[in-house]
């Protein structure tokens, strides 16, 4: 009896070491993808969830098909940027400047978007559940199914 007492607990202690490691290796980032992208602006198919990169200027950084989920980009510079494809969900680009930006069918789910400058910036195709746009500058952008907003577009695209 106490042999598979024994094994249980090693069992469960195994299990829950495990699921521990696993949630943090979830918003861990690629520390050779950071270094790449700090010296190169170029990191498509990167690694950086999670990553702290408040007001750096990534402006016309290619980060297609990039991994930016729960990364903190607020008041970043990625005007001209390419992030087609990129995974942004829940990250946080509150401020950030992404005039002309290539977001085209980038994931943007629980994306803070507040106050953000989004101005000519490209979202066809994105993917928007729950994204926050509040005060964001939207003029003349292209929205999700390829319609402009229209000049003095601030917190939705007025078609």
């Amino acid at each position: 009896m106490k042999t598979s007492r024994r094994m249980f607990l090693s069992i469960a202690v195994a299990v829950v070491t495990a699921c521990a490691l696993c949630a943090v290796a979830v918003y861990a980032y690629r520390p050779d993808d950071l270094q790449k992208l700090k010296a190169t602006k170029q990191c498509p198919n990167c690694d950086l969830t999670g990553a702290y990169l408040v007001g750096m200027d990534l402006d016309g950084a290619d980060l297609v098909s990039a991994s930016l989920n729960n990364a903190n980009l607020s008041t970043a510079n990625l005007n001209g940027a390419n992030l087609s494809y990129a995974i942004l969900a829940e990250a946080n680009l509150t401020g950030a400047y992404l005039d002309g930006a290539d977001l085209t069918h980038a994931n943007l789910c629980y994306t803070n978007l507040t106050a953000a400058n989004l101005r000519y910036a490209n979202l066809t195709g994105a993917i928007l559940k729950d994204t926050n746009f509040g005060g964001a500058n939207l003029s003349g952008a292209i929205w999700i199914h390829g319609h402009k907003c229209k000049e003095g577009s601030i917190g939705q695209c007025n078609i």
